[in-house]
């Protein structure tokens, strides 16, 4: 399979994601990253999101209590799912694009 069929394959399922259950961000942005233009910005999410679990974990091994850390956390997730958004929509108008 080459990269326009991939390109296609990828584009049709996230657009369907996108239309019929848009809270399946993280299955939408896994599919994107098979295509090889997109790969470093998918790395990128998916990093930041390892990041914050890492500094999660570490916050409460270090003696904080999770209430006391769980807004700032929540408040990343957030901002990530916003980057993930973006991305999903950055992708389909892109790709949707005659050539």
């Amino acid at each position: 399979m080459d990269d326009a069929h991939i390109r296609a394959m990828v584009l049709y399922v996230v657009k369907y994601f996108n239309e019929n259950c848009p809270e399946n961000l993280e299955t939408m942005i896994h599919l994107i990253g098979h295509d090889e233009g997109y790969r470093k910005k998918v790395s990128e999410i998916t990093e930041a999101i390892i990041d914050h679990h890492d500094e999660l974990f570490m916050a409460c091994s270090s003696g904080k209590n999770i209430e006391d850390v769980t807004p700032k956390y929540a408040k990343q997730c957030e901002e990530i799912r916003i980057k993930m958004r973006k991305l999903v929509d950055e992708y389909i108008a892109e790709c949707s694009e005659p050539n």
